[in-house]
């Protein structure tokens, strides 16, 4: 992530081939499909802090009914990521939700 500029954590963008500084973004060159990119994103959530916060907040806003975007060819199976995440346990991040 690049410190020099505020992440906007409310909005979630698919698109490929943005790099590191997007944890939601499969690389450019990739072909799989839904179940692939679920699993890449999965794969990222284990293994990053940082995508973890901000996928449990994603979860989190929707659980609550808050304002989130998702954009991009990915988004349709992102957003069932989230929504399977709203219905978990509660949050790493602390507290009751």
């Amino acid at each position: 992530m690049s410190w020099n500029t505020k992440p906007r954590l409310e909005i979630v963008d698919t698109s490929p081939g943005h790099g590191p500084d997007n944890p939601f973004s499969p690389p450019m060159e990739f072909r799989g499909d839904e179940k692939e990119f679920k699993a890449l994103v999965l794969a990222r959530y284990r293994r990053d802090h940082w995508l973890r916060q901000w996928l449990d907040l994603l979860a989190r806003r929707h659980r609550l009914g808050r304002p989130y975007a998702v954009t991009g060819p990915w988004r349709n199976p992102m957003r069932e990521i989230i929504e399977d995440l709203s219905h978990a346990a509660p949050s790493r991040l602390g507290g009751k939700n």
